[in-house]
């Protein structure tokens, strides 16, 4: 099954492409989703963060992570730098809710050398088997499920950003996670 886009959230969009609050507001959207969007008790499941993220107003979402942003820069270019998200090579635990580090760059551009190096963060549900919801602040809210190209949760996930980024002439790789809670 290909992913599903269930709401579009485009942080250039709100932000413009550059601009004092751009440098790490995907930190705070995800931040923002995952303390008010997908917070317990009102997302115990998959189907409960697909509800959420289909009703998700993302104006909302910008603003309020750009507020953030701003607070905690107190004048700095950058704000509160993510968190150190260890590489995985298993599927994702089924129920839960991760935050991911990853790196994105233009396609002309060459990976970090360092694997674990992030410019960039998203934010996942899984549910049981392959099937997933996520959110990629440069593209929008999507639900996804596992088929031959990728059988697992953590196939789908990476392949379809690194398939959303190659749309647009970027490429995307140094997938690190951060297992927040179960559901």
């Amino acid at each position: 099954m290909p992913i599903t886009l269930l709401k579009e959230l485009n942080q250039a969009k709100f932000l413009g492409e550059f601009g004092y609050s751009a440098p790490g507001i995907c930190y705070y959207i995800c931040e923002y989703v995952e303390e008010k969007i997908w917070a317990k008790p009102g997302v115990s499941s998959l189907k409960d963060a697909v509800e959420a993220a289909e009703n998700v107003t993302p104006a909302t979402i910008i603003k309020a992570s750009k507020a953030k942003s701003l607070a905690q820069k107190r004048g700095k270019q950058h704000g509160t730098p993510q968190s150190f998200y260890p590489s995985l090579n298993t599927p994702l635990k089924t129920n839960s809710l991760y935050r991911i580090g990853l790196w994105f760059d233009k396609a002309t551009n060459a990976a970090p050398p360092d694997a674990t190096k992030n410019n960039h963060e998203a934010i996942v549900i899984t549910g049981t088997g392959s099937d997933i919801v996520f959110l990629e602040p440069n593209f929008g809210f999507y639900q996804g499920q596992g088929n031959v190209t990728f059988p697992t949760n953590k196939d789908v996930l990476e392949g379809e950003i690194k398939n959303l980024y190659t749309a647009d002439n970027y490429f995307a790789t140094n997938f690190t996670y951060s297992l927040v809670r179960s559901l």
